[in-house]
C-alpha cells in the first residue's frame, strides 16, 4: 500500500469506495480520533507505568475500532462501552466527592491526562453531528469522564492535592 497517492492534493480523500471532501463530518471525526490516539501515544512515551500503559494501549485499540465504525457506518461494540463503564465504576468508588471544580494540572502525568480528556471532548463534539454512532458517542462521553477520574487518581497516588477553581478572585 502506498502512503503518498497525491489524491488528497485537491482536498478530497477516499473513504471506502467514496471520494469525500476533507471537511466531511466523518473525515473530521476520523481526524479527531487519530489526534486522540496520537496524544495517547505521546503520553505513553513520557510515562512508563506498566498498568497505565496497558490501559492506554487498550484505549488506542478501541479508538482504531471506533475509526473503523465511523468509516464503515458500523455500530460501536457495546462490550467496549460496558468495559469502560466497569472501569469508571472502580475509579468513582476510589474518588472522594468533589466539592468544587478543579483546575487541570498536578503531576505531569495527570496534567497530560487532562489534555487527553479535552481532546476526547473535541472528538465527542465532532461526533455529535453524525446521525448514527449513538454507542460511540456514549463511549466518548464516558471516556472523557474516565480521563478526568484517572487524572484525579494519578494525582492522589502521587500525594498531589488538587487545586480548586476560585470564582471570587481577580486575576493578579
Amino acid at each position: 500500500m502506498r502512503i503518498t497517492t497525491k489524491r488528497g492534493d485537491e482536498g478530497f480523500t477516499t473513504l471506502g469506495e467514496s471520494s469525500l471532501p476533507k471537511y466531511d463530518p466523518r473525515i473530521e471525526v476520523l481526524g479527531e480520533i487519530d489526534s486522540l490516539s496520537s496524544h495517547i501515544g505521546y503520553f505513553l512515551s513520557m510515562h512508563a507505568d506498566a498498568a497505565l500503559s496497558d490501559q492506554m494501549q487498550s484505549i488506542q485499540r478501541a479508538l482504531y475500532r471506533a475509526g473503523a465504525c465511523v468509516s464503515r457506518g458500523d455500530t460501536f461494540d457495546l462490550a467496549l462501552l460496558a468495559d469502560l463503564d466497569n472501569k469508571l465504576e472502580v475509579l468513582e468508588e476510589q474518588t472522594p466527592p468533589l466539592t468544587s471544580f478543579i483546575l487541570p494540572g498536578g503531576t505531569p502525568a495527570a496534567a497530560w491526562i487532562h489534555i487527553l480528556r479535552t481532546t476526547t471532548r473535541q472528538c465527542e463534539r465532532r461526533l455529535s453531528v453524525l446521525e448514527s454512532q449513538k454507542e460511540l458517542k456514549a463511549w466518548c462521553n464516558r471516556l472523557s469522564d474516565y480521563f478526568f477520574l484517572l487524572a484525579l487518581s494519578v494525582n492522589r497516588a502521587a500525594g498531589k492535592e488538587e487545586s480548586s477553581a476560585d470564582y471570587s478572585s481577580s486575576i493578579r
